[in-house]
């Protein structure tokens, strides 16, 4: 029996690209997932950032948590029975390094939600678990020998195998890339990015110089349960379309 998970790169909701994500959403349902993945940053968080602020943004912190519900709901209405893993990124984080420098004293209050996952009312949605942001962060996906984590502990992929010494799949980068290693005990590795899902043309991302070098993208892991054998699809998605397992996805 084969199962699948779907891996959903950083989004930076209310700033994600409304016309990817939703073919992401169709080719998964149409596909069919066991598990469902964030890799993190699926909030962006812009109203709490340490970095300047574009004034005509515009946006409060109300619209954009309202934005990262919208999204989990749609998630849980398209898989109601698939386990569902959100890891907290950096941009998740945000929110805590704040109230650390703004207002620490609100930390152990009874009466004041400082969590992120409060926020998002993962608490309250059943098959939910959430993944601190952290160097010690990983998720086993499905329970094969194949780790989940935000961010990549190097810049480059073959590097990063090296320092984690498994096979990963992990977002912050934007970028579609890949590498493999064979080790001497004959072990395949392989460690994966599988882009991103934000809109380049959102003016919070204009602090980057030229251009981007950042793809639109989704991943897809199938499992196979006797073996544990996995295999990594990565989707890249260009002019609004997508091709997934050999069928088209417009949006």
């Amino acid at each position: 029996m084969i199962k699948k998970a779907l891996i959903i790169p950083d989004t930076h909701r209310p700033f994600h690209h409304r016309k990817a994500y939703s073919i992401m959403m169709e080719a998964a349902y149409h596909t069919g997932v066991d598990e469902v993945v964030i890799l993190g940053d699926y909030a962006d968080f812009y109203s709490v950032s340490r970095h300047r602020k574009d004034p005509r943004v515009g946006t409060l912190i109300d619209e954009e948590i309202d934005s990262v519900r919208s999204g989990l709901d749609e998630i849980d209405a398209c898989f109601p029975q698939a386990k569902k893993v959100f890891l907290e990124g950096n941009h998740e984080y945000r929110l805590e390094s704040f109230l650390i420098d703004q207002a620490p004293a609100v930390f152990g209050s009874r009466h004041i939600v400082t969590e992120v996952k409060h926020l998002f009312g993962l608490h309250d949605r059943p098959n939910w678990t959430y993944v601190p942001f952290g160097r010690a962060q990983s998720y086993r996906i499905l329970g094969a020998e194949l780790f989940a984590f935000h961010r990549p502990k190097a810049s480059v992929p073959r590097s990063h195998i090296a320092k984690v010494f498994v096979s990963s799949i992990y977002g912050d980068v934007h970028k579609i890339e890949r590498a493999h290693a064979v080790g001497l005990d004959g072990r395949h590795l392989v460690s994966v990015c599988p882009g991103w899902l934000g809109d380049v043309a959102s003016r919070v991302f204009d602090y980057m110089p030229g251009v981007p070098q950042w793809q639109l993208g989704f991943a897809i892991v199938s499992i196979e349960e006797t073996s544990r054998d996995f295999f990594i699809d990565t989707f890249e998605i260009k002019n609004n379309r997508a091709l997934v397992f050999g069928k088209e996805f417009r949006a």
